[in-house]
């Protein structure tokens, strides 16, 4: 559900079984922004990440990808706790890098107010090489998955 695109408001949806629920994506070959994009009261059950923002950097010069002003909030995003191998990766993920001399940004994000159940990370915020991120990422309801028995 949705892509590369700003301004939109995703509300009130019910999503289950799939690999990401909601996903956001910008870079050198897509628009260059995806920003200003509402995430809010969403049901997201049955996924191996719930909800992804994702900015990749290209050359330097190339373009600064740009995926500002998210406000991501009110949702659930839960996995079935009765079963053990039924976890997800992150419940929400902000994937922002640089790829060779190019940066990439996520600014001004405000990410609260979610419930995230049984998931590996809740909520991913470390930036990798190249990119920058700012926020206000708490407080959310994160109850995480087990860690693996041997």
């Amino acid at each position: 559900l949705a892509r590369q695109a700003g301004g939109l408001t995703i509300a009130g949806n019910t999503l289950t079984h799939l690999v990401t629920g909601i996903s956001f994506f910008a870079n050198c070959v897509s628009p260059a922004d995806s920003s200003n994009n509402v995430v809010k009261s969403n049901k997201i059950s049955e996924a191996i990440d719930g909800i992804d923002v994702t900015a990749i950097g290209g050359f330097a010069g190339a373009c600064d990808p740009h995926v500002d002003n998210y406000v991501i909030t009110g949702n659930k995003i839960v996995n079935d706790q009765r079963d053990p191998l039924d976890f997800g990766l992150s419940g929400i993920q902000f994937d922002i890098r640089g790829s060779g001399g190019g940066q990439a940004f996520a600014l001004n994000e405000t990410v609260r107010g979610n419930t995230i159940t049984f998931f590996v990370v809740g909520v991913q915020t470390l930036p990798q090489a190249g990119g920058t991120i700012t926020g206000t990422f708490d407080p959310n309801r994160v109850v995480l998955a087990p860690p693996p028995t041997i």
